[in-house]
């Protein structure tokens, strides 16, 4: 996949020629340092949000590993379900960061507002219906993995946490895409930080060893993180959508 997955993109491009107009042959320009720096300050960030929301989830997973191999099982099957469907709000993050570029680009602010609200719409409203489906079939999913009991019963008990968290991660993943258009990219490496390392993590620890909820208390954890990211991202996405128009305008020349 990682070898044909570049090929093939290289060979959309070449063949529906989607590099016409945009695409200049190499010169000294395109080793410019102010513009390499320019991508470096809206990609790193980027790569700072991912790297702690998906440390977050392995340490999580290492507490999980404290309680047993049976837990561990179950956490592993249910975090499988939902990183399932994380990739439907994924997907409506990347095309509302593009198309909330093109109106600021378009300088078109009512617009702008309008898909910012449709795209944290979407991306919570698909993910309520996930929701919906893991707390009615959360004593038949993990069946088509395995028919362990023991896994199968501590996994039912979870995937109605994991529903609770759907919402959140949907609008999580769509405000901080959001935000990458607006050119904010360090919005999701801060509410990150905060949520999964100051409120999450603490929370599920004390919730799975002090209040001795096991792996419940640390999926609880969980959820509070993704609701406290999420809650962050919405205000951020809205206060940030009111600003003028010259203020989110980002320099990539």
């Amino acid at each position: 996949t990682n070898v044909l997955l570049p090929l093939g993109l290289w060979w959309w491009i070449q063949t529906f020629r989607l590099h016409h107009g945009a695409w200049r042959r190499w010169d000294r320009r395109s080793f410019d340092l102010a513009g390499i720096g320019r991508y470096l300050w809206l990609g790193i960030p980027v790569g700072v949000q991912l790297a702690l929301e998906a440390n977050a989830f392995t340490i999580a997973m290492i507490m999980v590993g404290w309680l047993g191999i049976v837990e561990l099982a179950a956490h592993q099957l249910v975090l499988n379900m939902a990183s399932f469907t994380f990739m439907v709000p994924l997907g409506i993050a990347i095309g509302a960061s593009a198309r909330v570029g093109n109106l600021i680009g378009a300088r078109d602010a009512q617009r702008l507002r309008v898909a910012c609200r449709a795209g944290l719409l979407m991306g919570g409203g698909v993910m309520a219906i996930f929701a919906i489906c893991f707390v009615t079939f959360r004593e038949i999913l993990p069946r088509l993995y395995l028919d362990d009991p023991e896994v199968i019963a501590i996994a039912a008990l979870l995937l109605p946490i994991a529903g609770a968290f759907q919402i959140a991660d949907g609008l999580q993943v769509v405000g901080g895409g959001l935000m990458r258009g607006m050119g904010r990219p360090y919005a999701g490496a801060v509410v990150n930080l905060l949520g999964f390392y100051v409120l999450g993590l603490p929370l599920a620890y004390q919730l799975a060893f002090a209040a001795e909820l096991g792996i419940v208390g640390i999926w609880w954890g969980l959820a509070a993180a993704l609701g406290g990211v999420a809650l962050m991202l919405c205000l951020w996405v809205a206060a940030t959508a009111r600003r003028p128009l010259a203020d989110l305008t980002v320099d990539t020349r």
